[in-house]
């Protein structure tokens, strides 16, 4: 087996064993955790399309909850793009030249997107302890445009690792930032549902991405490039919405404090 930096490659039978054990611990740590229910919540009956219309008619009489649901998913779509699609031609177009592997490349740079996650999930609060939870979020956001900014300027494995490490960390701290929000403000009676169109509108903007990216265009050499682009103005646009509608979306959150108090 290769060596990579003093450190032996596994087998494809040892990473399964350790994936599948990841699972194992997260379930006995689910299994062993404390529930209580707040509050109560009547079972719902009715198909598939019901029980989705009662997430929609909720939010459209709640567009801010809406906009924020939607547009918080920008760095996510982008990131679950740039980690599963575009990452492995970007190392092959622009960075498998520097004398490492494309596969060494890649799986590192894996394995700096979870110590990010990691770290975010531990320390995000912290950080962004003197921020208002959308002031933290629209800076998360643009940080990630400058990092898709960073790899479209410098073809550089370091600054690829870097990237890494930073997607992971920003993409899980909106993600912890955004929960926390939507709890707050969205009744517990409707959050299944009103996650469910989020999830649809992420699968929606998802789709149009690959469709785009799928072209003959983005597969040339190095102009995979030009899909970070492509992110960025998505990322600024998505920003700049949630920074015009700043007052109404906090507001929301302040009605919902004052009314469970």
């Amino acid at each position: 087996m290769a060596d990579y930096w003093g450190f032996e490659a596994w087998e494809l039978p040892q990473i399964f064993a350790l994936d599948a054990s990841t699972y194992v611990l997260g379930l006995l740590i689910i299994f062993f955790m404390k529930f209580e229910s707040l509050t109560l919540r009547e079972a719902e009956k009715g198909s598939l399309w019901q029980r989705l219309k009662i997430g929609w008619d909720y939010l459209k009489g709640e567009p801010y909850v809406f906009l924020f649901g939607v547009l918080t998913h920008a760095v996510f779509i982008t990131v679950l793009l740039h980690v599963f699609e575009l990452s492995p031609t970007y190392v092959k177009q622009c960075l498998a030249g520097e004398g490492d592997s494309v596969a060494s490349i890649f799986a590192i740079s894996e394995v700096l997107y979870s110590v990010g996650a990691v770290l975010a999930g531990l320390a995000i609060q912290r950080i962004f302890k003197g921020f208002s939870f959308l002031s933290a979020i629209i800076l998360l956001t643009l940080i990630t445009l400058l990092e898709y900014g960073a790899m479209f300027s410098f073809y550089s494995v370091g600054v690829f690792w870097a990237v890494s490490l930073l997607l992971g960390l920003t993409n899980a701290g909106v993600r912890v930032i955004r929960v926390s929000y939507l709890f707050e403000v969205v009744p517990n009676q409707v959050i299944g549902r009103a996650n469910s169109i989020f999830g649809i509108s992420n699968t929606l903007f998802r789709l149009g991405f690959l469709a785009l990216f799928s072209l003959p265009f983005f597969h040339e050499k190095g102009q995979v490039v030009f899909s970070f682009l492509i992110f960025m103005g998505f990322l600024g646009l998505s920003a700049g919405i949630l920074g015009a509608y700043y007052g109404p979306i906090v507001g929301k959150r302040e009605t919902a404090e004052e009314e469970e108090e």
